[in-house]
């Protein structure tokens, strides 16, 4: 427990000296900017109306709660994937991977505090989003603590699962800003963030289906846009977390199996 706090401290310290201004205000205002963008299309373009299609596949005629509940999810996602990803490359450009593979803490603990940190913050511009959303008119159904906690639990189960993946992906390809921004255009593009996943070819719909990302949207926006409660999604929530368990699994065995064997010849 103490590394991981150490490692939130750490990311957190490194934030506001060098990333606050470039990485967190620059997310935020890319998605006020395409929440204001949707609302001056629905208002003065669309007038107010959506295709039947839209609704058919969405259960609502409500575009702007679906985007700014896509935006603000987007924003975690981004946020919670770029710090995780990140993790042993910046060991790797600091100098101080080394350090890393010859002490005794284990790795997750590194990733999840990083993790944790970015998602503390992303909460903060969720929140702003949330408020941006509401000056233009968007309703959402209130929902209780208990919901509010399994959500945000389920999509940080979600973004950390895949930012672990992520991470082993940055180390092997020795890259990083080519990786993670075809990562986020991928997620962008299949998991329904701007239009519903039924849009797609028939091959990407099923692809999408196939993705946590996409069941776990969807669930947030039956929620907060229908007002369902979220216990009538427990299988849903089973599969979604087994999803995201195997994710998990897979990009920490591919790190210790691409770790040691790097270890073996010395070099990372």
């Amino acid at each position: 427990m103490n590394i991981i706090v150490a490692k939130m401290k750490c990311s957190f310290k490194n934030a506001v000296r060098g990333e606050l201004l470039g990485n967190t205000l620059g997310r935020l205002f890319n998605s006020v900017y395409i929440v204001i963008f949707s609302a001056f299309m629905f208002y003065y373009i669309m007038k107010g109306n959506v295709s039947s299609s839209f609704i058919s596949h969405t259960g609502t005629n409500d575009y702007l709660s679906y985007i700014v509940v896509g935006s603000a999810f987007y924003i975690v996602l981004v946020s919670v994937l770029m710090a995780v990803g990140k993790t042993f490359m910046s060991d790797v450009k600091e100098g101080i991977i080394n350090e890393i593979l010859i002490s005794p803490v284990h790795r997750w603990q590194l990733l999840l505090g990083n993790g944790l940190e970015q998602f503390m913050r992303s909460i903060i511009e969720v929140i702003f989003i949330f408020l941006i959303g509401l000056l233009l008119g968007v309703k959402f159904h209130p929902i209780d603590m208990f919901s509010c906690f399994a959500i945000l639990l389920l999509v940080f189960l979600s973004v950390f699962s895949a930012g672990t993946l992520l991470a082993f992906m940055m180390i092997y390809m020795r890259e990083t800003y080519l990786t993670q921004n075809t990562f986020f255009l991928l997620v962008n593009f299949l998991c329904g963030i701007s239009f519903p996943a039924e849009y797609l070819p028939k091959v990407l719909a099923y692809v999408s289906n196939a993705l946590p990302f996409t069941r776990l949207l969807n669930l947030i926006r039956r929620i907060l846009i229908f007002g369902d409660n979220i216990t009538c999604y427990f299988i849903e929530i089973i599969i979604i977390t087994i999803m995201n368990i195997f994710i998990l699994g897979g990009g920490l065995l591919l790190y210790s199996i691409y770790e040691k064997k790097c270890s073996d010849k010395f070099i990372l």
